[in-house]
């Protein structure tokens, strides 16, 4: 997308409905909910054009939090594109909507976090990964129309965050891929109470790290020492290799995703440059090629996917 697309405005009569956000604040309902609009970058419009024709029905997410997310999978009536969701083509409206139903069923959800990439907090998916999801036969009439008219019947709730846990929604989701696929309907609802309470999933909720919840105290005093002593012996330093293999900064990479919040907020003020750290701990690459030595722009891109991933 973002080689091909510039961001734009809902009032540009030119921009194209795309889904942007995975986060808490991204995509609330079953139903997909365009939340960003681009138009086409000067001089790329034939590939923008192009890339167009992968506009779908269903949409599968490439990747999300796993505690403050909402959907594996979204669906519509219409076709759009979206930012790190894989587009699903030549599916029908009808057929879309069954498959979004069960992704985001207890089944759908073990299969997609089963190759986690990175990390099982922050999983990012694969094409190769989401192609061998295993789902129910659309072709089959019953299955297909059991399973769409649930989607019809959710599509206006509002889903909660992995981790509130039990809810309606996915009991309801369950209950329709038991009865369509003949399956023990009191199994995947203790397979569904297994996950909520899974430690990943139970994780701290969206904008919770700076009020509600506290970052340990202990991980925040370890992290801010290692930090100051880092940014203090390499600001100065030309070679930005040099900076990167301090000790102090690598030691930092090792302590994983919950130092992420912490690392944004530093770089929320300006101290330190820590592309370098959220790539290594997140897998995440959300600086387009053109702001390659930006420093204001690679910053202002990694706050951007921190705030759309639910770190800051």
């Amino acid at each position: 997308m973002r080689e091909n697309f510039d961001r734009s405005t809902r009032d540009n009569a030119e921009s194209i409905p795309i889904l942007e956000s995975k986060g808490a604040e991204g995509q609330k309902t079953i139903e997909s909910t365009p939340d960003g609009h681009w138009v086409f970058k000067k001089g790329r419009e034939q590939q923008a054009r192009h890339y167009l024709k992968w506009s779908s029905h269903l949409l599968i997410t490439a990747g999300q939090r796993n505690s403050t997310a909402r959907l594996t999978a979204t669906a519509s009536d219409s076709k759009y594109l979206g930012q790190t969701w894989f587009p699903v083509v030549g599916l029908s409206s009808v057929e879309a909507k069954a498959i979004a139903v069960f992704v985001n069923s207890t089944p759908g959800r073990l299969q997609t976090m089963r190759d986690p990439g990175k990390t099982l907090e922050f999983p990012s998916y694969s094409p190769q990964a989401t192609n061998k999801l295993r789902v129910p036969n659309i072709k089959d009439d019953r299955i297909r129309q059991m399973l769409a008219d649930c989607w019809e019947r959710t599509k206006d709730m509002v889903v909660p965050q992995y981790r509130d846990g039990e809810c309606e929604v996915r009991r309801l989701w369950d209950e329709a891929v038991a009865e369509a696929m003949g399956w023990d309907a009191a199994e995947l609802k203790r397979l569904r109470l297994l996950l909520h309470r899974e430690p990943h999933v139970r994780g701290l909720g969206y904008g919770q790290h700076a009020d509600e919840v506290e970052v340990d105290p202990a991980l925040r005093e370890r992290f801010t020492k290692l930090a100051d002593r880092w940014y203090m012996e390499t600001c100065l330093m030309s070679n930005s290799d040099r900076a990167t293999a301090h000790p102090d900064h690598m030691e930092i990479i090792s302590m994983g995703e919950p130092v992420v919040p912490l690392i944004l907020e530093r770089m929320q003020d300006g101290r330190g440059h820590w592309d370098f750290a959220l790539g290594k701990i997140t897998g995440a690459n959300p600086v387009k090629r053109a702001d390659w030595g930006n420093i204001a722009a690679i910053h202002a891109s990694w706050l951007e996917w921190g705030e759309a991933n639910g770190y800051i």
